[in-house]
């Protein structure tokens, strides 16, 4: 068989006798350096967690910041003097001489 003269050149690969350049290792079926599918769900639940929880703060805070509200509210409301009653005067029939008799 024929084989052509070959060498090394770098981080090229082999170069061999025509100049082409040729990998020295075939890439491997679902080896592309990314993250693995349990990384991938792993930091989706994650997210999904961090969600959730963020959402059951907002939740808790916004009814906590509610209830104080009403509170407030109702001890304004038991705290705030009704204004005065306003001064009535009974009047009293006076009587005159006309209405005594002597008798």
């Amino acid at each position: 068989g024929y084989a052509p003269s070959c060498t090394h050149a770098n981080d090229a690969g082999l170069m061999c006798g025509n100049d082409e350049t040729t990998p020295t290792e075939a890439p491997t079926v679902g080896d592309s350096g990314g993250l693995s599918g349990g990384a991938i769900a792993g930091i989706v639940i994650t997210v999904f967690v961090f969600l959730f929880l963020m959402g059951g703060f907002i939740g808790w805070k916004k009814k906590k910041d509610e209830a104080r509200a009403a509170a407030a509210r109702a001890a304004s409301s038991r705290n705030t003097t009704a204004p005065p009653p306003t001064a009535t005067t009974t009047r009293t029939p006076m009587t005159t001489n006309q209405d005594i008799t002597m008798e």
